[in-house]
C-alpha cells in the first residue's frame, strides 16, 4: 500500500487538509498577480494612450509667418514728470533757503558752547542666551548684565532683546534673527 504521509507544495499528496502556512502563501501569490495587473491597467490608462486626436494646426498669417518666435517689444518711454524712485535727491523745483539779510554794524550773535550729543555705538545682538544668569552675544562679544560693550553697559536680558545704558540714556537692541 502507498503511503500517504507524503505532502506536495499544495498540501497533502492524499487530499488532505492544506497546510496554514502553505494556505497563505497560495493567497499572497494570488494577490500579488492580481494586483500587479491592476497596477499595470490603470499605468497605461493614466500614461500609455497619449493623445488620440489633436485639432489640426492653425493656418498662420504672413505677419506671423516673418516675425522672429520671440520678439520683443520695447514699451513705452516713462513721463518725464515721474519721479525716478531710486534716485536720493529733491525734485528741482524745491525752493532754495537764501540767509536773511544782515544790515552792516550787527553783531554777530553769541553761539554757547554745547558739549558734543553723544552718539549711540551700533550693537548688534545675534545670539541670547536665556537663563538664570542670562548672556549675549553683542558685536561679537558674549556679555552679562552689568558687562560693558562699545561704551554702552548691558542693564537687562530678556528672550528676544537686550537693553543698554549709555550717559543715562536707555534702548534696546532685537535679537537679529
Amino acid at each position: 500500500m502507498a503511503d500517504r504521509s507524503q505532502s506536495s507544495v499544495f498540501g497533502k499528496a492524499g487530499g488532505g487538509h492544506d497546510d496554514p502556512e502553505a494556505a497563505k502563501q497560495k493567497k499572497m501569490a494570488i494577490m500579488m498577480g492580481v494586483l500587479f495587473v491592476v497596477f499595470g491597467i490603470i499605468l497605461f490608462m493614466m500614461f500609455g494612450r497619449g493623445k488620440t486626436s489633436s485639432p489640426p494646426p492653425k493656418e498662420k498669417t504672413a505677419a506671423q509667418a516673418t516675425a522672429p518666435k520671440d520678439a520683443w517689444v520695447s514699451p513705452d518711454e516713462y513721463p518725464a514728470t515721474l519721479r525716478d524712485p531710486m534716485a536720493y535727491d529733491f525734485p528741482d523745483d524745491t525752493p532754495a533757503v537764501e540767509p536773511a539779510p544782515v544790515e552792516p554794524g550787527t553783531p554777530e550773535p553769541e553761539v554757547a558752547d554745547t558739549p558734543p550729543v553723544p552718539v549711540r555705538p551700533e550693537l548688534v545682538v545675534t545670539i541670547i542666551m536665556f537663563s538664570d544668569n542670562p548672556e549675549a552675544e553683542v558685536n561679537g562679544q558674549y556679555v552679562g548684565v552689568g558687562k560693558d560693550v562699545s561704551g554702552a553697559t548691558v542693564t537687562r536680558i530678556t528672550i528676544d532683546r537686550v537693553e543698554f545704558e549709555m550717559n543715562g540714556e536707555r534702548w534696546t537692541v532685537k535679537h537679529q534673527r
